[in-house]
């Protein structure tokens, strides 16, 4: 991903998951940059607050995000692994059609993906390195940052990715080779399956992601934090509140 596209989608997506923590009143944003924030539990509300490092997976990339996240469970700092959608330099959530092969989705149909629907085949994703990466950790759940457009507002994005069946039946015979399978789980490729969506109307919060590692966390909904009570202001004395 260029450094500038990198900074510019980064930062807004960092902004746009710290609002929605902030909205929730239970934590307080320590830093936060284009590549990831940490953000604490309020000391208000818990005596020995909790640290969380935000991080977006595909502008850290591969290489360094395995001893990011090894730092952060060696000093009891838990893991938010962000992607940011990017088809242009295509880092992360890019389409197996825009993969950068000859991806027809009428030619898989028939073929491979035989036993998929065109519009669904248009919907699956040929992993980056990374998102495997992660994928692994979490066993089957990615989150994705998506920038508003003419079908979505502005949103995290918690996915289930599952998996792809690839069906080689079409095969000839006379072109199998010892190692030949009728079927064949796709590693690279999967369905996305939205769990949940997370937008500017609402709060969210830190979850433990089922059947993984203790640090690593997922983004869900809470409650807005009450608006503070504006009282009218005595234009006599200058005092906000009820007059007596």
């Amino acid at each position: 991903m260029p450094f500038r596209q990198a900074r510019v989608r980064g930062d807004q997506a960092t902004q746009f998951i710290c609002d929605r923590l902030e909205d929730s009143g239970l934590y307080v944003v320590q830093s936060r940059g284009h590549f990831g924030a940490v953000v604490i539990q309020n000391f208000d509300l818990v005596e020995e607050p909790k640290t969380f490092e935000v991080v977006m997976a595909n502008i850290i990339g591969n290489e360094r995000y395995n001893p990011i996240f090894g730092r952060n469970r060696s000093q009891d700092i838990y893991t938010v692994p962000v992607f940011y959608e990017d088809e242009v330099s295509k880092t992360a959530r890019v389409k197996l059609i825009n993969s950068g092969k000859t991806r027809d989705p009428e030619f898989l149909s028939d073929n491979s993906l035989k036993n998929y629907d065109i519009d669904t085949i248009k919907e699956m994703l040929q992993l980056r390195k990374i998102e495997k990466r992660v994928l692994k950790q979490t066993k089957r759940y990615l989150m994705f940052y998506r920038e508003e457009s003419e079908d979505i507002p502005e949103q995290i994005e918690v996915c289930t990715l599952g998996d792809v069946i690839a069906d080689y039946t079409h095969v000839p015979e006379d072109q199998r080779n010892f190692a030949w399978q009728a079927t064949r789980k796709l590693e690279d490729v999967k369905r996305v399956i939205p769990v949940r969506e997370i937008t500017a109307d609402h709060a969210s919060r830190f979850q433990s992601i089922p059947n993984t590692w203790p640090h690593l966390v997922w983004l869900t909904g809470a409650e807005k934090k009450p608006e503070p009570v504006v009282y009218p202001v005595d234009e006599e004395t200058g005092q906000a509140g009820f007059g007596f």
